[in-house]
């Protein structure tokens, strides 16, 4: 299995813990070939073929992105935040895809932008301490250094796609409302599973796809 397969499968395994997914994904059976145009991005590519009732999934991430994860990997090197937060994001997208269509559900693209934003954060809170693929170029003292990095930046631009802003936004909110009890101290122990935040989390990405399979019937 290839270096981003491999990323995947680790991200999802962190989101495990927290949405109680029962089966992982083969990723190396979902990845297509690399696309330079995505540079150091991400899409999930989805067919329906409604008249045989199947849905057909697949994971392409940007060369620029693949090969650096070749080179980090060759050399033991640390890895990017943005990279391991682009494919954290295009892992939630995918195993959200999968749900929807097991379920015979739907998810509107706020939604599906807003639980990817909440899977980014997971991913990289927890990374070092559950992931023994490659460490991070970063650590986290507390909840404020991570939102520091996830939350600001070029992702604010002012020709940023509202949507993109509006998710967000909601992420934020529902995170820091998930961690309220340790959101302001100074240190926080991210090797271990807030199983408050787990609790909130779950039911919220639970109401999600139950919520639009209520509107469907």
């Amino acid at each position: 299995m290839g270096i981003v397969a491999t990323l995947c499968q680790s991200s999802h395994h962190i989101l495990s813990q927290y949405y109680k997914f029962t089966d992982t994904p083969p990723f190396a059976a979902f990845m297509l070939p690399d696309s330079e145009s995505l540079g150091v991005g991400g899409q999930v590519l989805l067919e329906e073929q409604p008249e045989a009732g199947e849905v057909f999934l697949g994971l392409q991430f940007g060369s620029i992105l693949v090969s650096e994860m070749q080179r980090l990997e060759r050399e033991k090197a640390l890895l990017p935040c943005h990279h391991l937060a682009v494919i954290a994001e295009e892992t939630s997208h995918l195993q959200l895809f999968i749900d929807t269509a097991q379920r015979d559900s739907s998810v509107t693209t706020l939604e599906l932008e807003m639980l990817g934003e909440i899977d980014r954060f997971l991913v990289l809170m927890h990374w070092d301490a559950f992931s023994q693929v490659l460490p991070l170029n970063r650590k986290w003292r507390n909840f404020h250094d991570l939102c520091n990095t996830l939350f600001e930046g070029e992702r604010f631009r002012s020709d940023t796609a509202e949507i993109y802003k509006d998710a967000e936004t909601l992420a934020f909110s529902h995170l820091r409302n998930a961690f309220a009890r340790h959101w302001d101290q100074s240190l926080v122990d991210f090797q271990l599973v807030n199983r408050e935040a787990q609790q909130y989390l779950w039911k919220l990405r639970e109401d999600v796809l139950k919520f639009e399979m209520q509107k469907a019937i």
